[in-house]
């Protein structure tokens, strides 16, 4: 059960550095659209934007609920 809780352990962290450099160059671009005066391209992806960060914020998390879920406890009667 630990190599499993392992290996989701290590997927999760890899998916949260894409995630973390996903928006950040996202950030970035965005940055550089509003600069050139592209403000309907900006409001478009914008809130998906946003929906990234708040999925990274979110996967520092599952992992707590990961390993909460399938963490074996002993029921006594």
């Amino acid at each position: 059960m630990t190599e499993i809780t392992n290996i989701l352990q290590k997927i999760i962290k890899v998916m949260q550095v894409f995630i973390a450099l996903g928006s950040t160059l996202a950030f970035i671009y965005l940055g550089y659209m509003t600069y050139t005066k592209k403000f309907d391209e900006v409001k478009k992806n914008l809130p998906w934007i946003l929906l990234g960060l708040a999925l990274l914020f979110v996967s520092y998390s599952i992992p707590v609920l990961l390993l909460s879920f399938l963490e074996v406890k002993k029921i006594t009667p």
